[in-house]
């Protein structure tokens, strides 16, 4: 609502017979809600549009969000980095978010850097027994169960089974711990 006021202001302020505006906002999305991101270019769309009716425009918008990108086509958009490289376009209107993050914004990764390094740190002690963080199979047993993603969680529980990671002692205490979550089930 602020941007729009702000506009309306405006242009009730500007000389009468200008027909022609670049308007540019910078970064207009960036503190909105996801869900208001992804409305963002349907609302400069109707109602700044109405604003300007009778009025040549021409808007230029800067973002970094994945939710601005998949509204508009490939050809009304222009990638900026820092080296002289061009950059390849990429298909943007109407494409999922997670193609848009990972091909047009340069995401390395799917996850947080966090819970990266833990899940690489998990995968590094099943397979071998060392950890930085994990000391035994119950505790990377208690993170596999905090997993979010089901195929990720399946595979680590899998992993974590197979595993020769651990001496009979914590062979035991992992069994006794699933035992007693299976009977609290």
């Amino acid at each position: 609502m602020n941007l729009l006021s702000r506009f309306h202001y405006a242009l009730s302020k500007s000389e009468d017979g200008i027909k022609d505006y670049i308007v540019f906002i910078d970064e207009g999305d960036i503190l909105l809600h996801p869900n208001w991101q992804r409305r963002f270019v349907s609302i400069l769309n109707n109602d700044l549009i109405k604003l300007f009716k009778e009025k040549n425009v021409q808007f230029v918008l800067t973002s970094h969000s994945p939710f601005v990108a998949s509204d508009l086509s490939k050809a009304h958009i222009l990638y900026l980095n820092e080296k002289k490289n061009p950059i390849k376009e990429v298909e943007t209107f109407s494409q999922n978010i997670y193609s848009l993050l990972s091909n047009s914004f340069y995401l390395e990764s799917p996850l947080g850097a966090f819970s990266e390094e833990l899940l690489n740190d998990l995968i590094n002690f099943l397979d071998t027994g060392k950890s930085g963080k994990i000391k035994n199979l119950l505790e990377a047993q208690k993170i596999i169960e905090n997993i979010g993603e089901p195929m990720i969680k399946n595979e680590l529980q899998k992993k974590l089974i197979r595993s020769e990671s651990g001496d009979k002692k914590q062979l035991e205490e992992l069994v006794n711990y699933l035992s007693k979550k299976l009977n609290n089930a």
